[in-house]
């Protein structure tokens, strides 16, 4: 339950600050998806990525349901950012890779389900 909580308040944070720095003109400007790879229908393919991980986090039970929803809620307020401006504000620079929290705390939760289904789901 901690993992989602702190997705919630994560993805607040996210939202209120790309907001702010769009609005000074400055974060990273991102038009695609993951690295800036631009795809048509991103809008459409998002949403569905969104409904798919609520589906499978409606489905699942135990600790990876809460990882699901997790990464709902993580990817919907990069969404929500999407559909204000147009693009996502992307505001941390790692290794010359420029993302912004929601990015790092999703690719944090992506490794954790998959070390956890990895040793502990499958002894089941």
């Amino acid at each position: 339950m901690f993992i989602l909580l702190s997705s919630l308040v994560v993805s607040i944070v996210n939202v209120v600050i790309s907001f702010e720095l769009i609005s000074k003109d400055m974060c990273t400007i991102n038009y695609g998806i993951a690295f800036g790879m631009g795809i048509e229908y991103i809008t459409f393919l998002s949403l569905l990525l969104l409904l798919s991980l609520v589906v499978i986090g409606v489905i699942t039970k135990g600790v990876i349901k809460y990882m699901f929803f997790s990464l709902f809620l993580l990817g919907l307020s990069n969404f929500v950012i999407r559909i204000l401006y147009g693009s996502i504000c992307d505001y941390i620079n790692i290794f010359n890779l420029v993302i912004n929290i929601s990015d790092l705390f999703i690719v944090l939760i992506s490794i954790y389900a998959g070390v956890y289904i990895f040793f502990f789901e499958r002894k089941k």
